[in-house]
């Protein structure tokens, strides 16, 4: 299969642009455990998500491609591609189109090659796709990427473990969802119970508990007193990468 790209209602068909995604698995998320994944989007328009049988997005591999907000920013498209691409369906995304400034919440799964996509971080509510492929595909990787020209933001929801990976003497500092006063246990169940909380700054000396939030790089500095954490998922821990 050769290089193309075609215009589809304001969606790039690339056959190369598997391989510029971001394959998940290098953040610990592993596609032949799952069979869906929730995240938040902020884009204009034109964002995509592969389901490969590669786990690195290799472009001859066999995949889904799922293109959010074409059309505009109104509607989802979902291709198959073997040895050729196949525009399987479409549909209008109504008042969960993409936007500019905020974050929309989506949702995908793919069980036993029955690809279904929806908005919200609810699976299987407010479904707006909803295909069962007859020959489908065993999915290996999940990639995504926004469009040619486009800047977007993704945050991706995966399970923790219910464990954390620490630093002493290390104080993270992104933005945080909120401060509180805890003790050295609470701090981080208190983070677990939170989708929007990353990790955690615990201070022994003053019992500070400040939560960190997700959808931002990860910075920290060396600080006295102070205990640094983040949540595991799927055997990774991302202050351990």
């Amino acid at each position: 299969m050769g290089s193309y790209a075609e215009y589809r209602e304001w969606c790039i068909l690339d056959s190369n642009a598997p391989e510029l995604s971001h394959p998940l698995h290098q953040y610990g998320y592993d596609a032949l455990l799952n069979y869906s994944i929730r995240f938040d989007l902020k884009v204009c328009s034109n964002a995509f998500v592969y389901l490969s049988t590669s786990p690195i997005m290799d472009k001859q591999a066999a995949l889904y491609e799922i293109c959010i907000g074409g059309g505009g920013g109104n509607k989802i498209f979902l291709r198959r591609q073997d040895a050729t691409f196949e525009d399987v369906t479409n549909n209008v995304l109504g008042d969960g189109s993409t936007q500019c400034g905020s974050f929309q919440p989506y949702w995908i799964s793919w069980q036993k090659g029955n690809i279904k996509i929806g908005k919200g971080l609810s699976v299987d509510n407010e479904v707006v796709i909803d295909w069962r492929d007859p020959n489908p595909f065993i999915i290996h990787g999940v990639g995504v990427r926004t469009g040619i020209g486009q800047s977007g933001q993704w945050i991706i929801y995966m399970e923790a473990l219910g464990y954390f990976c620490l630093h002493t003497e290390t104080r993270g500092t992104r933005k945080l969802v909120k401060t509180t006063l805890a003790t050295e246990y609470t701090c981080p169940y208190l983070c677990n119970g939170s989708h929007n909380c990353m990790g955690f700054n615990f201070n022994v000396h003053t019992r500070v508990c400040e939560l960190i939030s997700t959808g931002e790089k990860m910075l920290t500095t060396t600080d006295s007193g102070w205990t640094f954490g983040t949540k595991c998922f799927q055997w990774k821990c991302f202050a351990c990468i």
